[in-house]
């Protein structure tokens, strides 16, 4: 049985340094091999891409991807000419199994979450450095079924990224290693499968445990191999972005390591683990004048809104969302 604490609330993604794993067979979107190849599909805004496989034929002819910034626009302000990482911890779920999908309620908060990031200027301008022109998501299923909508909102595919898995916490978010269950599932069944680039390989690839027992707040010999392994991943996501903006699709604690990972020195000691966002939380860091990050909000909801939306859970039970005024007034169950 999968033992709850305080951060499971959000589960979080952390994991382990590079690793040469086996790759199963017959599943190249598993291999933890570096691929500087990537390609933009010339497709509108709002539109569903084609299937992965499709995507090197849809290629623009002469067109590079991510595209050329010119941070030098005279039409662009300097919030604009800043590149961007942004995490986004999946939707609201159950808690029942290792790798559950979203409730009801998370599978709405992921879709508000989607015609949020595509507002032009959430999403950015084209050819600009704060333009979003990556999605790098966590292999668990919550965290592909969240990045769907975004994905067909922002006409951008998906790049499964294994090094931001959640926590991998024996003995307090799992009894038990939930890696080969993931590796097992076929391509198909995935969430997202038709964004899903199924040229990407991911370039971390985490070895269970991350950490054994309960991790505490400033625990930083505990905390390192975790915070390694997403400081490879979001430093290879940033790199292949080439100098444009990057959003993470992954867990509560994706948001404590990837800061940590960018400006350590801002991150207030109350944000790390077991500390958890509220699903759906967003926390934006951009990158300044001399290459130093900048941490602008750490899991906010600003796709929220202030009209009242009870939905009912499973159990039938009315729950608000952290867009209702009295989200804030009523337990999380």
């Amino acid at each position: 049985m999968v033992q709850l604490a305080e951060e499971d609330a959000c589960r979080p993604s952390s994991g382990a340094a590079l690793s040469g794993q086996a790759v199963p067979p017959g599943r190249p979107w598993l291999q933890a091999v570096p691929d500087p190849a990537i390609h933009q599909v010339a497709m509108p805004p709002g539109q569903p891409l084609p299937h992965a496989k499709l995507w090197p034929t849809a290629v623009l002819p002469g067109q590079p991807w991510p595209p050329v910034m010119h941070a030098g626009s005279p039409t662009a302000s300097s919030e604009q000419n800043m590149r961007r990482v942004i995490v986004l911890r999946h939707g609201s779920r159950p808690y029942e199994t290792a790798d559950p999908p979203l409730d009801r309620l998370g599978v709405k908060q992921a879709t508000l979450v989607a015609k949020h990031l595509a507002q032009e200027d959430v999403f950015g301008e084209l050819g600009i450095p704060s333009r979003i022109v990556a999605i790098f998501c966590s292999p668990f299923t919550r965290a592909l079924q969240t990045a769907e909508p975004i994905a067909r909102a922002l006409s951008l595919p998906i790049f499964v990224e294994w090094g931001f898995s959640e926590l991998l916490a024996h003995d307090w978010l799992h009894d038990q290693d939930p890696l080969p269950e993931l590796h097992a599932r076929p391509r198909e069944s995935l969430p997202a499968s038709s964004f899903i680039d199924d040229g990407y390989q991911t370039v971390v690839m985490p070895e269970y445990p991350d950490v054994v027992g309960f991790l505490q707040k400033g625990d930083h010999k505990r905390r390192a191999k975790a915070l390694q392994r997403h400081r490879d991943a979001v430093n290879a996501a940033l790199q292949r972005a080439n100098g444009a903006s990057i959003l993470v699709v992954a867990h509560g604690s994706t948001h404590d390591f990837v800061v940590s990972a960018l400006c350590p020195e801002q991150q207030d000691p109350s944000q790390q683990t077991p500390f958890c966002v509220d699903p759906c939380g967003i926390t934006e860091i951009v990158e300044r004048e001399g290459g130093r990050w900048q941490l602008n909000s750490f899991g906010s909801t600003p796709w929220a809104t202030s009209t009242p939306c009870l939905e009912q859970n499973e159990s039938g039970r009315d729950r608000c969302m952290p867009c209702c005024p009295c989200f804030a007034l009523l337990p999380l169950f």
